[in-house]
Parts: C-alpha cells; structure tokens; sequence
C-alpha cells in the first residue's frame, strides 16, 4: 500500500481510505496482517479507531510522543 496525499491506495492507485491521521509509531499489535498505530500512550486500528490506552503512563520526548518502551510482554 501507498499512501497518498489525499488518501490511501493500494499498489495500482486505486484509493482504498483515507489517509491515517498519523504514522507516528507502526507496530503489530493484535495479531493480524495489518499494523496498528502507537501514539503517545494508546493504540490506534485504521478505520476502527482506538483499540488500547496504557492508563497512567506517559510518553517522552513531547510532541514526538516517543514511547519508553514498546514491547511483546505478554506473548501471543
């Protein structure tokens, strides 16, 4: 996939969505072929929005929102 300036296409230009708000952070987080977004301290899904918030952490590095640490803990 591409994305594009006004949106999101798949490898033949067709538009397939908008554009992600932000690409801040690009991890797999909940098993499947598509990558979720990390942001600050919660956990976007393309077209479905927030999926996880870590409560009372922080991020470091202000408007970066770089995460201390980004990791598989838990396993699959």
């Amino acid at each position: 996939m591409v994305v594009g300036f006004y949106g999101l296409y798949d490898i033949k230009v067709n538009k397939i969505g908008k554009a992600p708000k932000s690409t801040n952070f690009l991890i797999y987080w909940d098993g499947d072929p598509s990558r979720e977004i990390l942001n600050s301290n919660y956990i976007d899904k393309y077209r479905k929005g927030l999926i996880f918030t870590a409560e009372d952490a922080v991020s470091n590095n202000g408007t970066k929102s770089t995460p201390g640490l980004s990791a598989d803990i838990l396993g699959d």
